[in-house]
């Protein structure tokens, strides 16, 4: 099939096109195309031609890539400029006289009958597509049937196959309604299907066109889907129903009986792998750990009591007997068991609450023979509760308890050294003592001539601190805080205050956020230097001290106004000495020296005595 030169050619009804009687590929832009001079067609057209004069016609078909089929008749004409007077007819005409012939996205009944799919002389009532009933052979779809009404079978339904061996029918909702981008803010139905009986039957006829039973789907807001399927009686209502719930992984029966015969198998890995009695209540449930409970359903909606649990039941109303029921391991009651009949425990039974027995079991088989306690007590030849023994008023062999003889005769008493504890006014501990914590709620009372160590708390007016004493006795005394390997073998450092209060450690002294003083004046170190701190560094006076010697120097100027002593005070006294002061007399101008003099006495660490003339002096004193 030839190409169609886009680049030469752009009318559908050129001269190279129809002039050929046959099929052309189309690939490019066309004016006179049905869907538009913008629309970039990839389709085929196919032109018959009859005769080449005057009497002359065309028919086109465009064959277009979205499923749809054109067509135009044209007759020759010299009026248009493309050489055709172009036959309009019908409601569907396009530009260019084209008409849409066929859809496959969009099938209508007069589609159908057209290709031989549907035959309406068929059936009375075939009149529009929601009337269809007989499809003489297949539709392809390429995209959507969309249906306004319903279809309807009687007898068969058509199936989708995605290939040879896969087949399914998929129903969606319109859209717009509900999509993966607009989902409902409740659960939401999305269609339904129901099974009738044939309405064909006669008017008499009480079963013609009622429901059987139906299949119906739902979506929940967060997307997930919900399947029902039901069936119904004679009069249409819902009997039995089974719901298939995604949000919840759960499958309920809604109404009716569960009657399996191949057996019912739960998912031990799934929590919510479950049967449910009445009022939604767990009656059996796999714990994923070899555990299985199995209970009563609920009396009443949102109660937290529980029916009966009847194993064995047995219902002659219902022709249900059980002759024997087995329980093969230990059984455990923690409220009551009632056995109606009889019960055979292989093995052993416990039993947390009460055992009420209507038959006593007799004392041959281990029972008491009685059904009341003041019975078995005399089957079994024992006491009742305010009996007494003939043997009972002293014992025939005296027994020691906590180290003082027993015989029942008198009462005994028992000291804490006989059972080794502390007295309560406190004891010496001869070993070890391992607690949680310790604990000092009173002063430390050492006492007069004891030595040792005392913990206590010393408390006034809701004040009050720790107390560790130490009785150094004839001794130095002094406290030691020692860590050793784990062996005790070795000690690893230590912390010793003395008695006399010195301090004294095998490894570093730290202060976080303080400092290390000495009689009262902070001391530093060559790594630990003193900060250096200068007053404001003018010529009215100032001072410097080096963080590394201590040394400071300090200055400033002095003018009383006219000559005389004045006297100077250091900005800041020299914590020890003042060791130079040097005074620089201040020229006031002219070439007279005369008495321009400046001179320093009565040196101290706070200040001197300057004499000076009448323009002043600059001094600078040096010490530590």
């Amino acid at each position: 099939m030839p190409n169609v030169d886009n680049a030469t050619i752009t009318k559908l009804y050129d001269p190279s096109i129809v002039s050929l009687s046959g099929g052309v590929t189309l690939a490019g832009y066309f004016d006179d195309h049905p869907l538009g001079a913008t629309y970039q067609a990839a389709d085929t057209l196919v032109s018959h031609r009859r005769w080449y004069n005057a009497g002359a016609a065309l028919t086109q078909y465009l064959h277009c890539r979205t499923g749809t089929v054109y067509v135009r008749v044209g007759n020759v004409s010299t009026a248009d400029v493309s050489g055709w007077a172009w036959v309009q007819t019908g409601a569907t005409t396009l530009p260019f006289g084209w008409r849409k012939l066929f859809d496959s996205s969009s099938l209508e009944l007069a589609d159908l009958t057209r290709l031989g799919v549907a035959r309406a002389g068929d059936n009375a009532d075939i009149v529009s597509m929601g009337k269809l009933t007989s499809i003489a052979s297949s539709v392809k779809m390429a995209a959507n049937l969309e249906v306004a009404s319903s279809i309807q079978a009687n007898y068969r339904m058509g199936i989708m196959r995605a290939n040879d061996y896969e087949a399914y029918m998929s129903f969606t909702s319109r859209v717009g309604t509900v999509s993966a981008a607009n989902l409902p803010s409740a659960l939401t139905s999305m269609g339904n299907m129901y099974f009738r009986v044939a309405n064909t039957l006669t008017d008499t006829d009480p079963h013609a066109g009622r429901a059987l039973g139906g299949l119906s789907s739902a979506i929940h807001p967060a997307g997930e889907g919900v399947m029902r399927m039901d069936a119904r009686d004679e009069t249409g209502t819902i009997k039995a129903r089974i719901i298939c719930d995604g949000q919840n992984d759960m499958v309920q029966i809604a109404n009716g009986v569960l009657r399996p015969e191949s057996g019912i198998s739960l998912s031990s890995s799934n929590t919510n792998s479950v049967i449910r009695g009445k009022n939604d209540a767990v009656i059996l449930r796999d714990h994923n750990n070899g555990n299985t409970t199995l209970a009563a359903s609920l009396k009443e909606a949102g109660s937290l009591t529980g029916g009966t649990l009847y194993i064995g039941y047995n219902r002659p109303e219902a022709n249900i007997f059980t002759s024997a029921v087995s329980i093969d391991s230990p059984v455990t009651v923690n409220e009551t068991m009632k056995v109606v009949k009889d019960a055979t425990f292989v093995s052993a039974m416990t039993v947390a609450g009460g055992l009420t027995l209507n038959t006593a079991l007799p004392v041959s088989s281990g029972g008491t023979g009685a059904k009341t306690a003041t019975d078995a007590l005399k089957n079994l030849g024992g006491l009742p509760s305010n009996g007494t023994a003939v043997a009972a008023t002293k014992l025939a062999t005296a027994r020691k308890i906590a180290g003082v003889a027993f015989d029942g005769t008198k009462d005994i008493g028992i000291s804490a050294a006989n059972v080794g504890a502390y007295p309560q006014s406190g004891g010496n501990v001869g070993g070890y003592v391992n607690a949680t914590y310790l604990s000092a709620t009173q002063p430390a009372n050492p006492g007069k001539e004891v030595q040792g160590t005392f913990i206590g708390w010393n408390e006034t007016n809701g004040q009050g601190e720790s107390h560790f004493i130490n009785n150094r006795g004839g001794g130095v005394g002094g406290f030691t805080f020692r860590t050793v390997n784990s062996n005790n073998t070795q000690q690893t450092g230590y912390v010793r205050f003395n008695g006399v209060g010195d301090l004294n450690a095998q490894g570093n002294i730290s202060a976080d956020t303080g400092g290390v003083y000495e009689m009262g004046q902070r001391v530093y170190s060559p790594n630990n230097r003193q900060p250096v701190n200068t007053n404001t560094a003018n010529l009215g006076g100032g001072w410097w001290r080096c963080g590394d010697t201590g040394m400071i120097k300090q200055w400033g100027y002095v003018n009383k106004g006219s000559r005389g002593w004045s006297t100077v005070n250091f900005p800041i006294p020299f914590p020890n000495a003042c060791a130079n002061v040097q005074v620089t007399v201040v020229n006031g101008g002219g070439g007279t020296f005369v008495d321009n003099f400046g001179t320093a006495q009565i040196i101290n660490n706070i200040g001197f005595t300057c004499g000076q003339d009448s323009n002043g002096s600059y001094w600078e004193a040096t010490g530590w």
